[in-house]
Protein backbone atom coordinates (compact mmCIF):
# COMPACT_ATOMS: atom_id res chain seq x y z
CA UNK A 1 0.00 0.00 0.00
CA UNK A 2 2.64 2.18 0.83
CA UNK A 3 4.62 1.15 -2.35
CA UNK A 4 1.46 1.95 -4.07
CA UNK A 5 0.92 5.42 -2.67
CA UNK A 6 4.78 6.34 -3.52
CA UNK A 7 4.60 5.12 -7.13
CA UNK A 8 1.52 7.52 -7.19
CA UNK A 9 3.22 10.66 -5.83
CA UNK A 10 5.94 10.39 -8.18
CA UNK A 11 3.87 9.86 -11.73
CA UNK A 12 1.83 13.14 -10.77
CA UNK A 13 5.17 14.84 -10.33
CA UNK A 14 6.36 13.80 -13.28
CA UNK A 15 3.41 14.73 -15.15
CA UNK A 16 3.26 18.18 -13.66
CA UNK A 17 7.63 18.27 -14.38
CA UNK A 18 6.53 18.01 -17.98
CA UNK A 19 3.65 19.89 -18.68
CA UNK A 20 5.20 22.73 -17.19
CA UNK A 21 8.46 22.14 -20.04
CA UNK A 22 5.90 22.22 -22.90
CA UNK A 23 4.67 25.74 -21.57
CA UNK A 24 7.95 27.24 -21.63
CA UNK A 25 8.54 25.56 -24.96
CA UNK A 26 5.51 26.87 -26.48
CA UNK A 27 6.30 30.60 -24.68
CA UNK A 28 9.84 30.60 -26.28
CA UNK A 29 8.20 29.52 -29.60
CA UNK A 30 5.70 32.23 -29.15
CA UNK A 31 8.69 34.77 -28.24
CA UNK A 32 10.70 33.85 -31.47
CA UNK A 33 8.03 34.23 -33.91
CA UNK A 34 7.49 37.41 -32.75
CA UNK A 35 10.66 38.82 -33.81
CA UNK A 36 10.52 37.64 -37.78
CA UNK A 37 11.17 40.43 -40.25
CA UNK A 38 8.35 41.78 -41.46
CA UNK A 39 8.77 43.59 -45.08
CA UNK A 40 6.78 47.13 -45.40
CA UNK A 41 6.68 48.88 -47.75
CA UNK A 42 8.25 52.74 -47.73
CA UNK A 43 9.52 51.66 -44.61
CA UNK A 44 12.87 50.71 -43.38
CA UNK A 45 13.51 49.10 -40.38
CA UNK A 46 16.56 49.52 -38.30
CA UNK A 47 17.27 46.92 -35.91
CA UNK A 48 18.55 43.88 -34.38
CA UNK A 49 17.87 40.34 -33.96
CA UNK A 50 16.63 41.14 -30.23
CA UNK A 51 14.33 43.76 -31.43
CA UNK A 52 10.97 42.84 -32.91
CA UNK A 53 9.88 44.33 -36.04
CA UNK A 54 6.60 45.97 -37.02
CA UNK A 55 4.95 48.00 -39.39
CA UNK A 56 2.00 49.86 -37.24
CA UNK A 57 4.31 51.19 -34.59
CA UNK A 58 3.30 54.75 -35.70
CA UNK A 59 2.14 56.81 -38.43
CA UNK A 60 2.33 60.44 -39.87
CA UNK A 61 -1.58 62.08 -38.44
CA UNK A 62 -0.89 65.58 -41.04
CA UNK A 63 1.21 67.37 -42.67
CA UNK A 64 1.45 71.59 -41.74
CA UNK A 65 2.82 72.93 -44.48
CA UNK A 66 3.07 71.64 -48.15
CA UNK A 67 4.53 68.49 -50.01
CA UNK A 68 5.24 66.43 -53.51
CA UNK A 69 3.77 63.78 -54.16
CA UNK A 70 5.30 61.03 -56.28
CA UNK A 71 4.82 57.58 -56.71
CA UNK A 72 2.03 57.62 -54.09
CA UNK A 73 4.44 58.93 -51.39
CA UNK A 74 4.17 62.42 -49.61
CA UNK A 75 8.01 63.99 -49.76
CA UNK A 76 7.42 67.19 -47.22
CA UNK A 77 9.00 70.34 -47.99
CA UNK A 78 11.14 72.76 -46.35
CA UNK A 79 9.62 74.10 -43.32
CA UNK A 80 6.92 71.46 -43.58
CA UNK A 81 5.92 69.97 -39.96
CA UNK A 82 5.04 66.34 -39.31
CA UNK A 83 3.14 65.84 -36.57
CA UNK A 84 3.38 61.89 -35.77
CA UNK A 85 2.13 59.70 -33.06
CA UNK A 86 3.00 56.22 -31.78
CA UNK A 87 -0.12 53.82 -31.44
CA UNK A 88 0.78 53.14 -27.62
CA UNK A 89 -1.49 55.17 -24.82
CA UNK A 90 -0.45 55.61 -21.42
CA UNK A 91 1.64 55.80 -19.13
CA UNK A 92 3.77 52.11 -19.06
CA UNK A 93 5.04 53.39 -22.47
CA UNK A 94 8.63 55.32 -22.85
CA UNK A 95 8.35 56.94 -26.06
CA UNK A 96 11.27 57.94 -27.99
CA UNK A 97 11.55 60.09 -30.95
CA UNK A 98 14.55 60.48 -32.68
CA UNK A 99 14.99 61.65 -36.51
CA UNK A 100 18.32 62.95 -39.18
CA UNK A 101 19.10 63.90 -42.10
CA UNK A 102 17.03 67.04 -42.96
CA UNK A 103 14.83 66.21 -40.55
CA UNK A 104 14.34 67.48 -36.88
CA UNK A 105 12.22 66.28 -33.39
CA UNK A 106 11.23 70.01 -32.73
CA UNK A 107 8.72 68.78 -30.05
CA UNK A 108 7.89 66.08 -27.97
CA UNK A 109 11.18 63.37 -28.17
CA UNK A 110 9.49 61.30 -25.01
CA UNK A 111 5.70 61.83 -26.07
CA UNK A 112 3.17 59.49 -27.25
CA UNK A 113 2.90 62.49 -30.45
CA UNK A 114 6.26 64.59 -31.65
CA UNK A 115 6.37 67.43 -34.28
CA UNK A 116 8.83 67.36 -36.88
CA UNK A 117 10.30 69.87 -39.21
CA UNK A 118 11.85 69.51 -42.65
CA UNK A 119 15.36 71.60 -42.94
CA UNK A 120 16.48 70.72 -46.09
CA UNK A 121 16.07 69.17 -49.88
CA UNK A 122 18.30 66.10 -49.07
CA UNK A 123 16.88 62.31 -47.28
CA UNK A 124 16.31 62.11 -43.50
CA UNK A 125 14.72 59.68 -41.18
CA UNK A 126 12.19 59.07 -38.16
CA UNK A 127 12.47 56.74 -36.22
CA UNK A 128 10.25 56.03 -32.80
CA UNK A 129 11.42 53.40 -30.45
CA UNK A 130 8.70 51.81 -27.89
CA UNK A 131 10.20 50.06 -24.51
CA UNK A 132 7.21 48.52 -22.64
CA UNK A 133 8.04 46.68 -19.27
CA UNK A 134 8.98 43.19 -19.55
CA UNK A 135 8.07 43.40 -23.32
CA UNK A 136 10.27 43.30 -26.36
CA UNK A 137 11.38 46.71 -27.22
CA UNK A 138 10.07 47.91 -31.11
CA UNK A 139 11.63 50.07 -32.93
CA UNK A 140 10.55 51.57 -36.75
CA UNK A 141 12.60 53.83 -38.83
CA UNK A 142 10.70 55.79 -41.87
CA UNK A 143 13.45 56.94 -44.25
CA UNK A 144 12.46 60.12 -46.55
CA UNK A 145 13.41 60.39 -50.08
CA UNK A 146 15.21 63.67 -51.21
CA UNK A 147 13.24 66.64 -53.05
CA UNK A 148 13.95 65.87 -56.46
CA UNK A 149 15.07 69.87 -57.71
CA UNK A 150 16.57 71.03 -60.75
CA UNK A 151 20.25 71.07 -61.46
CA UNK A 152 22.17 72.31 -64.21
CA UNK A 153 21.99 69.59 -66.91
CA UNK A 154 18.24 70.44 -67.21
CA UNK A 155 19.12 74.08 -68.19
CA UNK A 156 20.74 72.52 -71.51
CA UNK A 157 20.05 74.17 -74.37
CA UNK A 158 19.57 72.38 -77.92
CA UNK A 159 18.38 74.00 -81.42
CA UNK A 160 16.77 72.11 -84.04
CA UNK A 161 15.68 74.81 -86.99
CA UNK A 162 13.84 77.65 -85.68
CA UNK A 163 13.40 76.55 -82.41
CA UNK A 164 15.47 76.03 -79.20
CA UNK A 165 14.26 73.23 -76.22
CA UNK A 166 15.21 72.16 -73.17
CA UNK A 167 17.46 68.67 -73.84
CA UNK A 168 17.00 67.24 -70.78
CA UNK A 169 12.74 68.29 -70.40
CA UNK A 170 11.34 66.75 -66.90
CA UNK A 171 7.49 67.50 -66.92
CA UNK A 172 8.50 68.06 -63.04
CA UNK A 173 9.90 71.56 -63.37
CA UNK A 174 8.37 74.61 -64.48
CA UNK A 175 10.70 75.98 -67.77
CA UNK A 176 10.73 80.00 -68.31
CA UNK A 177 12.04 81.55 -71.20
CA UNK A 178 13.88 84.92 -71.35
CA UNK A 179 14.67 85.36 -75.20
CA UNK A 180 16.49 88.59 -75.83
CA UNK A 181 17.11 90.10 -79.22
CA UNK A 182 19.09 93.06 -79.85
CA UNK A 183 19.68 95.29 -82.95
CA UNK A 184 21.95 98.52 -82.57
CA UNK A 185 19.83 100.22 -79.33
CA UNK A 186 16.96 98.55 -79.99
CA UNK A 187 15.75 95.53 -77.30
CA UNK A 188 13.32 93.51 -77.11
CA UNK A 189 12.39 91.13 -74.38
CA UNK A 190 10.32 87.52 -75.48
CA UNK A 191 9.29 85.40 -72.60
CA UNK A 192 7.75 82.22 -72.48
CA UNK A 193 6.58 78.86 -70.01
CA UNK A 194 6.99 75.65 -71.93
CA UNK A 195 9.30 73.15 -72.91
CA UNK A 196 10.58 75.11 -76.36
CA UNK A 197 10.64 78.40 -77.44
CA UNK A 198 10.49 79.73 -80.99
CA UNK A 199 12.36 82.80 -82.83
CA UNK A 200 9.65 85.15 -84.17
CA UNK A 201 12.03 86.32 -86.36
CA UNK A 202 15.58 86.51 -88.18
CA UNK A 203 18.28 87.95 -86.08
CA UNK A 204 20.63 87.61 -82.95
CA UNK A 205 19.07 86.44 -79.73
CA UNK A 206 19.71 85.34 -76.29
CA UNK A 207 18.38 82.68 -74.47
CA UNK A 208 18.09 82.23 -71.14
CA UNK A 209 16.49 79.25 -69.56
CA UNK A 210 14.99 79.29 -66.00
CA UNK A 211 14.02 75.84 -64.37
CA UNK A 212 12.63 75.39 -61.29
CA UNK A 213 10.18 73.48 -58.60
CA UNK A 214 7.84 76.29 -57.09
CA UNK A 215 9.66 77.98 -54.06
CA UNK A 216 11.20 74.94 -52.64
CA UNK A 217 14.41 74.61 -54.75
CA UNK A 218 17.04 76.57 -55.49
CA UNK A 219 16.70 78.22 -59.36
CA UNK A 220 18.75 76.46 -62.46
CA UNK A 221 19.81 78.88 -65.24
CA UNK A 222 21.19 78.42 -68.51
CA UNK A 223 21.98 81.09 -71.00
CA UNK A 224 22.89 81.04 -75.07
CA UNK A 225 23.23 83.23 -77.93
CA UNK A 226 21.69 81.80 -81.30
CA UNK A 227 21.40 83.40 -84.84
CA UNK A 228 17.85 82.93 -86.46
CA UNK A 229 17.43 82.67 -89.96
CA UNK A 230 14.05 82.26 -91.61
Amino acid sequence: MKKTFLKTITVLLLTIFITSCEKDNNLDEAIEGGSKDVSVENFTINTDNSVKMTSDLWKIEKYEGSYTEMNGEKLPHIGTHLIASSKYIGDIVEHRWKAGGCFKIVEGHQDRTARILRTCNEKGWVEYTSPIPFVETEILRRKFKEIPCPIRSHTIIRRNGNRIDAQNYDQKFRYDWKVVYRMGNREQIYRKTGRFFDFPHPGRFEATLTVSLKNYCAKSDGTKIFEARH
